[in-house]
């Protein structure tokens, strides 16, 4: 989906990653992007609310207000977001 959509430069999967390098990836990050279909308010959103990040997430139950809320069906909407944030960033 990133390369069909061109997010190349816009989105990095990291994967698995030790503890100690969490610091060190808020730092040089632009936003933080949950795709979790079920997950509202979990650690990782509250460590890049508090790197100042900005969070883009699916509209799930109870959802963060904190975060910019998409609708879990609309797929290009996110990308159109995911764009414009990194343009302003």
């Amino acid at each position: 989906m990133i390369e069909l959509n061109n997010l190349n430069g816009y989105v990095i999967l990291m994967g698995i990653l030790p503890y100690e390098n969490i610091d060190f990836l808020k730092k040089i990050m632009k936003a933080y992007l949950s795709t979790s279909l079920s997950e509202s308010y979990g650690i990782t959103l509250l460590e890049a609310l508090n790197a100042g990040l900005p969070i883009i997430g699916l509209d799930v139950p109870n959802a963060n207000k904190s975060i910019i809320v998409i609708m879990k069906e609309d797929m290009v909407q996110l990308i159109k977001v995911i764009i414009l944030i990194m343009q302003i960033i």
